[in-house]
């Protein structure tokens, strides 16, 4: 290696690559390696510098994963920039090869491009046009190899003929390593072109037909062989046998590749394939080591023939490509707003140079750049046009802004490049208005001349086209009339306008992606060297998501933190609180033409004004709902509205009027559209944008202009929200749900009251909304405020009124506030049996939601009586297929489960469960609910697998339907690791309750009692597996939140007091499980009374505490006391009465009455059998405890007998003796 770097003037050969293997295989050829140069600022590309046989060659590879003409265009362009000395180029590397009868091409051959009469060695396959009759002409003629190249190449097949090649030698230099060692001859193999590969996923073709091989007569050489002919090119893999034996007929083609296209005019060069596969489906990657190797050896050898001295007297290539390039003009700048910031956009320059480069078509070729105001498509067309400026002729920027702006640019144009060659003193014209138009026209002629075709003309801001401008029209024009006349060149136009789509192949230009926002941020608040290797500053991410990627707000936001030192955290508050004036102070930036935030949109907004005032309306309302996803159903729901004005109540009248409105907006860009959900969004910064605007209007104040506006958003979010007994209601809820919270969120949102009914009625809505959606705390907000609303304006006693009362006491029950929501419920009932009467549809609901609460406090007879009751009414009123219906056998299912009284409850749940299926659909929530109920029925029973599968089915049900953090669908999850628990299978289960767990936290907090009772699900589970101090830790915490949440004497949180005691004990914590006990039991006592199911377990584990202390006899009596009330309310195979079986049972045990303790067990084995299954832990650990009396009472049996016979022999003994 030289000590010292060559100067890159001193470079004379480029050699490019597609593949890294491709590079390491020419690494493997040079002589030595030359240290790297510095990267020049405008290029891309990595470099490998070295020697082979006296040139000083140059190393580039193609972008990982980006391939095909465009890449290695782009390649090509920054390699001749940065070695401005490069003579020529060879293109080396892998290619697919085509076999013929009279070429025998293998796999490790090369093949080299080499001109035909007609072609000049590499033709693009895929680029021509459709002719007579169908057929496809290719229309790109590609330049041929330099003479110097193609000398070489007849030298060196000459060497060949005389067995005079050195390749074997110089492959052996890469073949030394086992990467680039050839897989040998049996791993070639030749598929028939009509035959397919039989595994699309497969690497190898182990599994393809052997009797569909070609056969070939055995090489009587080792070695490759080099093949002269044509190469095709193009952007898309070959790997169809019978397409490219078609083409290999129609041009004699030897190989497929993806780059040699991309090269041929643009740098002289000599394209090197080592055949890697057949292009057929049958390609792996078995041979491109070995393939990129002897492309790259026959690379050197070629090298080896040519003199360095010759290379010398070459012209650069670069002079050789704009040599006869009498149309070239530089690219002028001048004027231009360009930017040293600009970030990303790599995939919209590349779909642009695809339709715009001059080889992409004869004619002339016209793309738009259409977009938000803002969005970037100045300086996008911009940094297109300087990234390939050097492929064009000529490069010019016009101001299109309005018909007289383009027609002065134009003429200052002609100025500057037309003088000299017309000879005309346009100093002394320019000023006349007709002058200017004819110096616009010449320049527009000159564009049009013969062989003046590879032009770029960029019309920037043309935000006044019409296709068809009225005489009258002093601002619209159409563009077209400055198009030059000629079938060439290629045109760019940004604008604001989606109607200039059809001008040509239009770009909707989108936001920057996070990643590109976050950099534009970095670099234009002089931020991004401090960052470069230390966490991103606080507030960088969110005030980036906030702008969403609109590059004009970031540009501005960037500058002011730059000017200001303000952090970003800081800036994001003040934008969201002070929007008009952070943006007010704002600096104009001097590469956006079109003013500040605050005017640019006005410009669009003011055309619309006069084009349709109703559109421009329409914009403004639309900053009331989200900005995203407004469609017109949503919209018409705003005419229950008071406060609606004529133009709105015209423009929803009808979807035809309202697309009519709407399109004008659309135009803009101001809103844009989904096909997909026929629906409209808006860029948040417009939206912002909007909402200022919408202070601002003359015709009524601000404050009763924004009063209105949202009122009427909110009816119309609110009106649209879907009942639950609708078909895929959830769907509905789920869309609406980014517009209640928006509306929520308001600041004036708390202020509206008396003037509206449908407004309360609509903020029920929202409520419906966020507890379908599983947003307990939000609902009960709603709900809460929408009672306040409506008792102000309908009174305590309107139907409507009452409908709000129930829904919030089943947002108090869902949180587990259960006596608010009794309170609610009688409240509700009360004055419905009174003003609505007791069987009404209405009365009938409160009565359902109250026997559910009961079921929730453990009143389970009263929550069977009501229950009974609702379901009696609902069937003869709403009929046995009603909603409503099947939900009161859903709850009795619920009920009779708690009972385990086992059939009616399955009765009940497949009752519903095949109602709802039909009534609503499988998918639907409600059958989702009634096939939970089985779920737990079956686990109940003991049938774990089935259990299992019911729960996988309606987990995936509810993820699909609401979400996977929907508090269905945790319940789901914590209820089949409950499961999981009970098989035994406990690293699942925990597993799954940590996931539940997680999940609550998140949907609910973590202070809420359904989080709570997940983490006392998992100190439960802790417990089983004997990690005591982990179960105490979360106990506690659970405890302790719930205390905190819902109160000391709430049920649930004497519930978790109760399972507490029972940890305690086992921890062997008597002073601390006695003082929970008690706590329990007066708590439930004084809640629910002593006959009360929960109240009785509570007293059973007090029984519990009894007998560790060796207290027996109060034990006893507090066992029998339970029992009495279990058999008198509970089934003899209810899992509480078997339990409390089971503890008199070891209970009898310690008092050594083991016969009696052995019929109890027996008593206890038999129902867990009938109710658990013969697997069950809890049986099996039953039939342990018999076994083991068993095996008591057999060997007391056996002493006994044994000292009797003791006995008798001393007796005999004394007796005879």
């Amino acid at each position: 290696m030289p000590l010292t770097a060559i100067h890159r003037d001193g470079y004379s050969v480029g050699w490019i690559c597609a593949l890294a293997l491709e590079m390491a295989a020419a690494k493997m050829m040079l002589d030595e390696i030359h240290p790297n140069l510095p990267q020049l600022p405008h290029d891309q590309n990595n470099y490998v510098l070295g020697r082979i046989a006296g040139h000083n060659v140059v190393i580039a590879c193609l972008p990982a994963g980006v391939y095909g003409t465009t890449s290695a265009t782009l390649v090509a362009e920054h390699m001749l920039l940065s070695f401005p000395s490069i003579r020529f180029g060879l293109l080396v590397g892998i290619g697919g090869g085509v076999p013929r009868p009279n070429i025998d091409i293998r796999l490790g051959d090369v093949v080299v491009s080499k001109p035909t009469d007609q072609l000049g060695g590499v033709v693009q396959f895929d680029l021509g046009k459709t002719i007579a009759e169908g057929s496809f002409q290719r229309t790109a003629t590609l330049n041929k190899p330099p003479s110097i190249l193609l000398t070489a190449i007849s030298d060196l097949e000459s060497n060949r003929l005389i067995d005079a090649s050195r390749m074997p030698e110089i492959l052996s230099r890469a073949t030394i390593k086992p990467l680039f060692q050839p897989p040998g001859e049996d791993e070639d193999r030749l598929f028939e072109g009509a035959y397919g590969h039989e595994e699309p996923t497969a690497s190898n073709c182990s599994g393809c037909q052997r009797d569909k091989i070609v056969a070939r007569m055995p090489r009587p050489w080792s070695g490759p062989c080099v093949h002269y002919g044509i190469i095709a090119s193009g952007n898309q893999v070959m790997k169809h046998g019978l397409t490219r034996d078609r083409l290999a007929r129609e041009l004699n083609i030897l190989c497929f590749e993806m780059e040699a296209a991309g090269l041929m005019d643009h740098f002289p060069c000599l394209v090197i394939r080592g055949i890697c596969d057949y292009a057929d489906s049958h390609k792996n990657k078995q041979w491109q080591p070995y393939a990129a190797a002897t492309a790259a050896a026959y690379a050197r050898e070629l090298l080896s023939v040519i003199s360095v001295q010759e290379t010398g007297t070459l012209g650069p290539a670069k002079q050789i490509m704009n040599r006869n390039r009498p149309f070239h003009v530089p690219f002028n700048i001048t004027g231009v707003p360009a930017t040293d910031r600009f970030i990303g956009r790599e995939d919209y320059i590349l779909r642009l140079w695809e339709v715009l480069q001059p080889d992409a078509s004869s004619m002339q070729k016209v793309a738009i750049l259409h977009g938000l105001g803002g969005i970037g498509k100045t300086q996008l067309a911009i940094q297109f046009a300087r990234t390939n400026k050097n492929q064009f002729s000529a490069v010019f920027f016009v101001n299109g802004n309005d018909k007289n702006n383009l027609v002065q640019s134009l003429a200052l144009i002609a100025k500057q490049v037309l003088g000299g060659q017309f000879g005309l003193d346009l100093e002394a014209c320019i000023e006349v208005e007709d002058d200017v138009n004819e110096q616009a026209e010449r320049l527009l002629k000159w564009l049009a001349m013969d062989g003046n075709s590879n032009w770029l003309l960029i019309y920037d801001n043309v935000d006044q086209y019409s296709s068809s401008p009225t005489k009258n029209s002093s601002s619209s024009y159409d563009i077209r009339e400055f198009f030059p006349s000629t079938d060439h060149g290629s045109i760019l136009i940004t604008s604001r306008l989606s109607k200039t789509a059809e001008l040509g192949t239009s770009f909707s230009v989108q936001k920057l992606p996070e990643y590109s926002a976050i950099e534009l941020l970095q670099k234009c608040s002089g931020t991004e060297k401090n960052l470069e290797h230390a966490t991103p500053a606080p507030g960088l991410r969110e005030l980036a998501l906030r702008l969403d990627g609109l590059p004009l707000a970031i540009v501005v936001a960037g500058s002011f933190i730059r000017c200001t030192g303000m952090s970003f955290e800081k800036y994001l508050r003040n934008y969201n609180d002070f929007w008009y004036e952070l943006l007010a102070v704002a600096e104009p930036q001097r590469d956006y033409t079109n003013g500040s935030m605050l005017t640019t949109w006005t410009i669009s907004y003011q055309e619309v004004l006069q084009r349709n005032a109703s559109a421009a309306k329409l914009l403004l309302l639309l900053s009331s709902f989200h900005c995203e996803d407004v469609w017109y159903e949503l919209l018409a729901k705003g005419t229950t509205s008071r406060d609606r004005r004529t133009w709105f109540a015209d423009t929803v009248s009808n979807e035809i009027k309202f697309s009519t409105t709407i399109q004008h907006l659309v135009d803009f860009s101001l809103v844009q559209t989904s096909a997909q959900t026929n629906s409209y969004s808006m860029h948040p910064v417009i939206h912002d944008w909007c909402r200022y605007k919408l202070q601002q209007q003359a015709d009524l104040s601000a404050e009763e202009m924004r009063r209105e506006s949202q009122s009427l958003a909110i009816i119309a979010v609110g009106s649209m929200v879907a009942l639950s007994s609708e078909k895929h209601y959830w769907v509905v809820q789920r869309r609406l749900l980014p517009h209640v919270d928006h509306l929520q969120k308001l600041p004036q949102f708390d202020e509206f009251e008396l003037q509206d009914p449908a407004v309360a009625e609509a903020v029920h809505g929202f409520g419906k909304v966020y507890r379908d959606l599983g947003q307990l705390e939000n609902a009960q907000r709603m709900y809460e405020q929408s009672l306040f609303l409506k008792e102000k304006t309908l009174g305590s006693d309107d139907p409507s009124t009452l409908r709000t009362i129930n829904s919030l006491a089943l947002a108090y029950r869902d949180q587990g506030r259960l006596e608010l929501a009794e309170t609610m419920y009688q409240r509700a009932l009360s004055t419905k049996e009174r003003v609505l009467g007791p069987e009404d549809v209405s009365t009938i609901d409160s009565l359902f939601g109250l026997g559910f609460l009961y079921q929730d406090e453990g009143k389970l007879e009263e929550a069977e009586a009501i229950q009974l009751r609702a379901l009696a009414i609902r069937e003869k009123t709403l009929g046995p297929d009603n909603p409503r219906t099947l939900d009161s056998l859903y709850g009795l299912g619920i009920l009779y489960i708690n009972q385990s009284r086992v059939e009616l409850a399955e009765g009940m749940c497949k009752r519903a469960f095949a109602g709802y299926t039909k009534v609503l659909g499988p998918d639907h929530t409600h059958t989702l609910d009634s096939q939970y109920c089985l779920a737990l029925l079956h686990h109940d029973l003991g049938e774990f697998s089935r259990s299992e599968e019911m729960f996988e089915q309606v987990i995936a049900g509810y993820e699909k339907a609401l979400g996977a953090g929907h508090t269905s669908t945790l319940n789901g999850i914590r209820d089949i690791a409950s499961l999981y628990r009970d098989q035994g299978r406990l690293e699942e289960a925990e597993e799954m309750q940590k996931r539940a767990l997680a999940g609550f936290e998140k949907a609910v907090g973590i202070g809420h009692a359904a989080t709570l009772e997940s983490l006392q699900n998992l100190a439960i589970l802790y417990q089983d597996q004997g990690r005591l101090k982990e179960a105490a830790s979360a106990f506690h915490r659970a405890v302790s939140g719930m205390e905190a949440d819902l109160g000391a004497d709430n049920i649930l949180t004497l519930r978790l007091v109760d399972n507490f005691a029972l940890l305690c004990m086992e921890l062997g914590d008597l002073t601390k499980a006695e003082h929970m006990c008690n706590r329990a039991c007066e708590g439930f006592k004084a809640k629910l009374g002593s006959d009360n199911l929960r109240t009785s377990r509570a007293v059973l584990h007090l029984g519990n505490l009894h007998e560790r202390r060796g207290m027996l006899v109060q034990a006893d009596q507090i066992y029998c006391q339970v029992l009495r009330w279990f058999h008198q309310n509970l089934k003899p195979e209810h899992p509480l009465t078997l339990q409390a079986l089971y503890d008199q049972a070891t209970l009898r045990e310690r008092q050594g009455r083991r016969t009696e303790a052995r019929k109890i067990y027996k008593q206890v084995l038999n129902g867990r059998k009938a109710v658990l299954g013969v697997r069950h832990t809890d049986t099996l650990k039953t039939l342990m405890k018999i076994e083991s009396l068993d095996k008591q009472i057999y060997n007391r049996q056996y002493l006994y007998i044994g000292a009797l016979s003791c006995l008798a022999l001393l007796f005999a003994y004394f007796l005879f003796v």
